[in-house]
């Protein structure tokens, strides 16, 4: 299915990351980045982009119908037009290269066209949507679909979109790199605009301000009451229960399948909030192929199993401590844990006794993160979580590493530390992984060899390079980019390796890394051996060789081995060097003379780079002898500046001369003042 249609959908508000256009900065709620909801009632951000017809205004509005403030564009009809984000990537684009669905609210009476901006492998595209009754498919960089008439009859309606989806309906061998921003051509409303790794199904975040659904279903105990309430903790509206204990029961949903039960069939994740400290029990309704059973929790410390229909987890007492606590459960390996022949059929409704708050209770079709602490995982840094860790990233789980401190060591026989998988995301949220010292030549911490789509955020891994066991090899490396496809880090860092930070090898294709740093690392910040449509941005490359020393000792080295049979296509854009014992920037491209694939070329693009106090040439390109055959390529630099006192040594541009690499320099600077 292209679109996810979820008549019980609402914008996922777990946490507002922020209200401004680059909100995935953030990253507390990594499941949903809610880029308007207009509550902040301003329009910060949009801005027209279309003035063509002049008086297009831009406001923000008190909407009757849905009884909350929206985003209003009023001018002359699809004439103007509005954008949030980059209508194109700028430094205004959203950058979004995790979250490809998309859900917004509109109101209109009149013509519309909404562009959601994207970059792919293949370049920009705009996909695209209007009121018309068919898909119109692709026309150059422009991709349509038609959400239908009934969309303009002034009411207001909700779209949920799959980006990659309708791409592919007219585009099958391209993908999406990341999401830049939306575009609106029309007079009209709009409201709560967000992307999402995947579309939840929201039962209740309590933000209407109403307890519609909630009934109390044992009230033999009189006196029950559910309310709508403000939670000064939470800083939220939530859902409270007031009565006489566990005697009270309140259901939302279905407690059998019936005319109110979800019956929801395609996700088995729920997760909710809950306060209390008080005695409690959580039933959720399923029916199963075996017919209709209820998975319960309650505060007791252990699990007591399965009793006829009912199947219990014990969450423990600490979550009756009157403090927020959120729960994540899988409800089908809930009820496997106790009926292994089993499975679920549709999730109907959940159940609730107790004097309690809640709040935010969703279903999803997948556990989005799992902590790696489910894994055995201590993080206090002292104990070794090795093998904990090792089975968190095999099992292919999404994981967050809940910012702690992990020791691991590396495999005795494959010198590996950890191997994510395929399509894996891995959010550290400031989590540092610490080296073991060992004695191998050679070895990786994370190891991204022939994997595809792996993203990693917000993680330190730190080498052993004051304590190495011996003085042999130069190969201890951080992360590891061998054969591996769209591969992504971003806001790591990679610091005190035995040899680089970074290594990049092989038929490694896509990805990058961004908003990244390298430091004190022995022999390079990064390597790059080979690569294709590699991307290096906004990161930095710091204090190499400084603590101890082994050439290169650059910052950057590009720098292809002897009998490498690979390209190197590489982009490096706003990197910064610092403080390297040789050079900031090494390209090197002289192997490839003896390479045996005689058509590998060395295309290096360099925008706005910047060399801080490098000891040896600042920024570098290897000489040529000249007894070599040609090495086809282009090495493009446009922008660098070299911040230093030295007056010699700051750019070297090597000898190129009939070697068939062309050489483009421009908007070159030493401290500020443009080169000639």
């Amino acid at each position: 299915m292209k679109y996810f249609n979820d008549f019980k959908m609402v914008i996922t508000m777990l946490t507002i990351i922020c209200l401004l256009p680059n909100a995935l900065n953030a990253l507390d709620n990594i499941n949903a980045t809610i880029y308007e909801n207009a509550q902040n009632k301003n329009t910060t951000g949009w801005r027209v982009y279309d003035d063509r017809v002049s008086g297009a205004v831009i406001r923000n509005v008190y909407d009757s119908d849905r009884k909350s403030r929206v985003i209003e564009f009023d001018g002359s009809s699809t004439s103007n037009g509005y954008v949030l984000g980059g209508y194109r990537k700028n430094k205004d684009s959203w950058d979004n290269k995790l979250q490809k669905y998309i859900t917004w609210k509109m109101k209109t009476s009149e013509l519309y066209a909404v562009y959601i901006s994207v970059d792919t492998r293949k370049g920009h595209r705009y996909i695209y949507y209007t009121s018309e009754s068919i898909d119109k498919g692709r026309n150059g960089t422009y991709i349509h679909h038609g959400l239908g008439n009934s969309t303009t009859d002034g009411k207001w309606h909700t779209f949920n979109r799959d980006l990659e989806a309708d791409l592919l309906d007219f585009e099958k061998d391209n993908r999406i790199i990341a999401v830049e921003g939306i575009l609106i051509r029309g007079s009209i409303r709009v409201d709560d605009i967000a992307l999402m790794l995947e579309p939840t199904t929201v039962y209740e975040n309590a933000q209407d301000k109403k307890t519609t659904g909630w009934r109390v279903y044992d009230d033999r105990v009189s006196g029950a009451v559910i309310r709508n309430v403000y939670d000064s903790d939470k800083k939220s509206r939530v859902i409270e229960f007031d009565g006489s204990g566990t005697s009270n029961g309140y259901v939302l949903g279905g407690y059998r399948k019936n005319k109110d039960s979800w019956d929801n069939k395609l996700k088995k994740y729920i997760t909710w909030k809950m306060k209390t400290s008080e005695l409690y029990a959580v039933y959720i309704s399923v029916e199963t192929i075996k017919g209709h059973r209820y998975i319960y929790y309650t505060s007791e410390s252990r699990d007591k199993g399965r009793k006829g229909d009912y199947i219990h987890h014990g969450f423990g007492k600490s979550t009756t401590d009157g403090k927020w606590h959120t729960f994540n459960r899988d409800l089908e390996a809930d009820l496997l844990d106790f009926e292994k022949d089993n499975r679920i059929i549709a999730v109907e409704g959940i159940l609730i006794r107790g004097s309690i708050r809640v709040d935010d209770i969703e279903l999803k079709s997948s556990n989005i993160f799992v902590s790696v602490s489910d894994f055995g995982a201590v993080g206090d840094g002292v104990t070794d979580d090795t093998v904990a860790l090792k089975n968190a990233f095999k099992s292919g789980k999404h994981l967050d590493m809940e910012g702690k401190k992990y020791l691991i060591h590396v495999d005795d026989k494959t010198h590996i530390g950890l191997v994510p998988s395929h399509n894996q995301i891995i959010v550290g949220n400031g989590a540092e992984i610490i080296i073991s010292p060992n004695m191998f030549k050679l070895y990786s911490v994370i190891n991204l060899n022939n994997l595809n789509n792996v993203k990693i955020f917000d993680l330190t891994v730190t080498g052993d390079i004051e304590e190495h066991e011996n003085n042999e090899g130069e190969w201890g490396m951080g992360f590891w980019f061998v054969n591996s496809k769209n591969c992504e880090l971003h806001r790591v860092q990679a610091n005190k390796m035995w040899g680089d930070g970074y290594y990049v090898a092989g038929t490694t294709y896509g990805g990058g890394i961004f908003n990244s740093s390298a430091n004190y690392n022995r022999r390079n910040g990064l390597s790059v051996i080979s690569s294709s449509n590699f991307v290096v941005s906004d990161s930095n490359f710091s204090f190499t060789s400084t603590i101890k020393y082994h050439a290169p000792a650059s910052g950057i080295d590009i720098e292809p081995n002897p009998d490498s049979k690979d390209s190197i296509d590489i982009k490096l854009l706003n990197i910064k060097t610092k403080n390297n014992k040789h050079s900031g920037v090494l390209l090197d491209p002289t192997s490839l003379v003896t390479s045996t694939n005689k058509n590998a070329r060395y295309d290096v693009y360099i925008e706005n780079g910047t060399s801080i106090n490098d000891e040896g040439i600042s920024f570098r390109i290897t000489r040529f002898k000249n007894d070599n055959r040609d090495v086809n390529g282009t090495i493009n630099v446009n922008g660098f500046n070299v911040i230093s006192e030295k007056t010699t040594d700051i750019y070297d541009w090597g000898n190129l001369n009939g070697s068939g690499i062309i050489l483009k320099k421009s908007n070159l600077k030493t401290n500020g003042i443009a080169q000639q």
